[in-house]
């Protein structure tokens, strides 16, 4: 499966992506090309060795929210 058919799932038109995440072409690209991505690479390779990153992001997040309300 393709990063362009994992982000459709999650976010249906590349527009709704805030433009000072990414700009149309930075899109294309790393939707192209994100397996040569040294952050795809490092991610790949911790979800391998059983890192559980879903945990990890979860909780950035939380903390991150705490942060704005609080």
């Amino acid at each position: 499966m393709s990063l362009k058919n994992v982000r459709e799932k999650i976010v249906q038109k590349a527009n709704d992506i805030p433009e000072e995440i990414l700009t149309q072409w930075d899109r294309w690209y790393v939707e192209k090309n994100y397996k040569k991505n040294k952050l795809y690479k490092l991610l790949f390779f911790l979800r391998e060795k059983g890192a559980d990153l879903n945990k990890f992001f979860d909780q950035e997040i939380k903390e991150s929210k705490q942060k704005k309300d609080g």
